[in-house]
């Protein structure tokens, strides 16, 4: 059985893969690929982080879906959306 943070770890493994993979896919010039590589980043990062606020994120592809759900988990701390609410899903990842 896979713990919740065993799972969490691996979609941002293999988000952070998605993304290595995009920046390589733009230097060769590669750029639908690299769209469809940071789509697929994006997902998987939005998806660990519904995981981490307690929530089972759900079997879909729709980025819209998954920020959503994102914003009714954690919401945006109208004086500095960085510091507190929403920005507090990117610490550790070099965005906030």
């Amino acid at each position: 059985m896979v713990t919740r943070q065993e799972e969490e770890k691996r979609l941002l493994k293999r988000s952070k893969d998605f993304l290595e993979t995009a920046e390589y896919q733009i230097g060769k010039g590669f750029y639908d690929l690299a769209a469809f590589s940071l789509e697929q980043a994006l997902q998987l990062f939005w998806k660990a982080k519904v995981l981490a606020e307690g929530v089972d994120y759900p079997r879909t592809h729709s980025v819209r879906a998954l920020l959503e759900i994102l914003s009714e988990l954690v919401p945006v701390d109208k004086k500095s959306s960085v510091k507190g609410g929403f920005g507090k899903l990117f610490v550790g990842v070099g965005c906030a």
